[in-house]
């Protein structure tokens, strides 16, 4: 008791002091873990081969509309369960200054981002290329079925080819 009859709070006032300062501490490390941990999640989806499923994965192909943007078609694939991070992909997608053209894609569930956007990235003349073979290859009977990095496989349309080889008898008849 002080002098003047009133209580001794000191105790008191140290204890609420301390106990103050402890859970603001706590708060802290965990605010901190909570973000070193989210950043170390998003810094290894963005750098590491990082995929939905494991090989040999599910073949899924995609449309890419006139003027779709990266983000946009960073939430399409997330929204379809492609990536697991549209934020990730739209990042690589600026940093590998992916260039986008119309046209449909074939992704797999075991690719990488990394790996998705070489196979969506080219340049405006590999896009004219693709048109004029394309073009070229639906005239011809055949259809381009896709390939690895610039290289197409083309699939012999056997209606298409007997429609045309009847013609043909039809003509010499």
């Amino acid at each position: 008791m002080y002098r003047d009859g009133s209580p001794d709070n000191s105790i008191t006032e140290i204890t609420k002091g301390v106990a103050g300062r402890i859970i603001a501490i706590a708060l802290l490390v965990l605010v901190g873990f909570t973000t070193v941990n989210y950043g170390f999640r998003f810094g290894y989806t963005l750098f590491c081969a990082d995929t939905v499923e494991p090989a040999p994965g599910t073949d899924i192909e995609i449309e890419i509309e006139e003027g779709e943007t990266a983000d946009e078609l960073g939430e399409r694939l997330y929204e379809n369960g492609i990536i697991h991070n549209a934020e990730a992909f739209k990042l690589q997608a600026g940093l590998y200054r992916l260039s986008i053209y119309p046209g449909t894609y074939k992704l797999n569930t075991s690719m990488s981002v990394r790996e998705m956007i070489r196979s969506l990235d080219m340049t405006e003349q590999e896009y004219n290329d693709r048109l004029s073979r394309e073009a070229e290859t639906v005239e011809d009977g055949g259809i381009i079925a896709g390939g690895d990095e610039g290289t197409e496989t083309y699939m012999y349309n056997e209606s298409a080819a007997e429609g045309a080889s009847d013609d043909g008898q039809q003509q010499n008849e």
